[in-house]
């Protein structure tokens, strides 16, 4: 998101974003599961090119996100994840920040935020590991109701 829904972190800057002017987004991660529990999820993707971690985290969970700065890798740990998670009971979720401060050789281009990222987790009631990869986020693809008109 760029218009951030929860008001404990507030991004800066405005969209389109602009050459030399710094432009904050918050990532969202969030898992629901309907009928099975699942044990052992970790979650990790890469910063893009030039994004910075600005180290505002917020989770419903003990584990949040962390960040390796010398491989640009941000990875989340969740022991358990219960059945019901998003349907009867709030799901594990985490919202961390990121920014960017778009160059010259970036004019034209989407901002390539956070790369194709990996899930891996042990479902309990089938009892097998499971890997979902989920994809990358670009500055046009953002879930955000609020971009201005023509900025898709």
């Amino acid at each position: 998101y760029f218009s951030e829904p929860n008001k404990k972190i507030i991004n800066i800057g405005t969209l389109p974003p602009k050459v030399g002017n710094p432009i904050e987004y918050t990532i969202h991660w969030k898992f629901d599961s309907a009928g099975s529990d699942f044990e052992n999820t970790k979650v990790s993707a890469f910063l893009g090119p030039g994004v910075e971690w600005t180290g505002k985290v917020l989770s419903n969970t003990k584990e949040s996100p962390i960040y390796n700065p010398r491989t640009k890798e941000v990875t989340w740990n969740i022991p358990k994840i219960f059945a019901g998670s998003g349907v009867i009971s709030e799901a594990p979720y985490a919202i961390f920040q990121v920014k960017v401060t778009p160059n010259e050789t970036q004019v034209g281009n989407r901002l390539k935020i956070i790369s194709q990222g990996e899930v891996t987790s042990h479902d309990v009631f089938i009892g097998k590991d499971i890997q979902y990869m989920h994809k990358s986020l670009d500055s046009i693809n953002i879930s955000d109701l609020s971009t201005p008109n023509g900025y898709v």
